[in-house]
């Protein structure tokens, strides 16, 4: 087979690249049997479950214009409602703000520190993810929740963490802020999720299943050899792909792994490339509002969990009716054994001693899922290597993109607007070429 544009991956990076091309023809093939990748939903049993938390928010114009004018009336806005369950009681996100009715002392560290920062700052060369995290929030904060909770979620030295992504994820307050959090002051919502989408029914999955595919789409077949030089893709049914222009979005550390005759500035860097997975445990409650809030956070090491969330409280159609959809999220070592059993038993005991579940809950579902590629580490390593990689790799009229092709952390508007980016991008460099002949 032959084409001049082939797409890796029919997740929203891939299916806005095919979307944005127009009418231009071009091949799409995905590993799985439904597009979507890790944006898709499972019916089971009548429950929709995701592959764990999918939340829409809208930061550009240009993604809201998208995605609004995909879905129109089927999504619904709600306003964040996220907590941290701390010393057996609840708090509202972010903690950092939020740390009324915690015992006497903890409130006390938590503001003692906060105020340090403000007379200690500049004194040390901030370069590394723990460090920032001390410098910018103080003692307190750093021991109750922000050094536990991204130790269990990135399972990394916080100290080999670096900082080129925690200005837009991570939520700063002022001083009056953790005040009025310590207080008990309502304090305005912040960080870049106060309010979020969601679909009425179906779960997150109609969001991708939205695009049109004008091309060839071929599902169900994932890509087991890329060779460059040949300018070909090998399928795992056996079937070669010759392209003119490639746009991949699947993970990087994978495309690395696929290449045949890799090239030797290219040679080892697929290895410097760190990522954790996630076991994302759906549960079914044969029992009604099971928790209040959309997703809590839990920051203490005796829970194996780091979040839950409640996909029935961003949408009734989730789940039938009398029953609560719940997603447990288990941050896991890609090199490390995780009996998945025992896995699932300690999550659902934790979730009883933490009085999530009742003692004699009734759980009529449990459907596991592991994603392999779950979060991107960004490592002192990485910002290098993917530069080396993409740069490489852009020189040839290939280009990664995504969440996981550009290996970054991203959200689904993110990933819509870079397939519009570089579908955009070949079009340009089409049209100039055809003007210089």
């Amino acid at each position: 087979m032959e084409t001049e544009i082939l797409i890796i991956g029919a997740g929203l990076a891939g299916l806005s690249a095919g979307y944005h091309l127009g009418d231009r023809n071009y091949i799409l093939v995905e590993a799985e049997e439904t597009v979507g990748g890790l944006c898709k939903s499972f019916l089971v049993d009548g429950f929709h479950f995701d592959c764990t938390g999918h939340l829409i928010h809208f930061r550009t114009p240009d993604g809201r214009k998208i995605i609004s004018d995909l879905l129109g009336d089927k999504i619904e806005e709600h306003k964040r409602k996220a907590a941290i369950f701390l010393e057996g009681r609840f708090t509202d996100y972010p903690f950092q703000a939020n740390t009324f009715g915690l015992p006497a002392e903890v409130i006390k560290e938590c503001l003692y520190g906060f105020v340090q920062t403000l007379h200690g700052k500049h004194k040390l060369k901030v370069n590394n993810f723990h460090d920032w995290i001390h410098d910018t929030f103080g003692e307190g904060i750093a021991k109750y929740f922000m050094v536990p909770y991204n130790e269990k979620l990135w399972q990394h030295d916080l100290r080999d963490i670096a900082l080129d992504w925690v200005n837009w994820s991570i939520p700063k307050p002022g001083l009056e802020e953790v005040i009025n959090g310590a207080l008990g002051i309502m304090n305005r919502q912040f960080g870049y999720n106060p309010v979020f989408y969601y679909p009425a029914q179906g779960g997150i999955g109609i969001l991708p299943r939205s695009f049109p595919v004008r091309g060839q789409l071929m599902l169900g077949n994932p890509v087991e050899k890329i060779n460059l030089r040949k300018r070909r893709v090998t399928l795992r049914d056996g079937t070669m792909i010759r392209f003119r222009t490639l746009l991949s979005t699947m993970p990087l550390h994978s495309f690395l792994m696929c290449m045949e005759e890799t090239p030797a500035p290219l040679s080892g860097l697929g290895e410097k490339l760190q990522y954790v997975s996630v076991l994302n445990l759906n549960l079914g409650i044969e029992r009604e509002e099971v928790i209040p809030y959309h997703w809590i956070y839990f920051p203490e090491r005796d829970k194996p969990f780091y979040r839950i969330g409640c996909p029935s409280n961003f949408s009734r159609g989730v789940a039938p009716p009398s029953m609560t959809s719940l997603f447990v999220e288990v941050s896991l070592k890609p090199s490390a054994h995780h009996p998945l059993d025992e896995l699932i038993e300690q999550c659902i005991a934790s979730l009883k001693a933490s009085s999530i579940l009742l003692p004699e809950e009734r759980i009529v579902i449990r459907y596991p899922m592991v994603m392999q590629y779950a979060y991107v580490i960004f490592d002192s390593a990485r910002k290098r290597t993917v530069e080396r990689v993409l740069k490489y790799l852009e020189q040839r009229d290939v280009y990664s993109f995504g969440r996981y092709g550009s290996w970054t952390y991203s959200s689904m508007e993110d990933a819509v607007l870079q397939g519009k980016e570089f579908a955009e991008k070949i079009t340009t460099a089409e049209g100039a070429e055809c003007a210089e002949r």
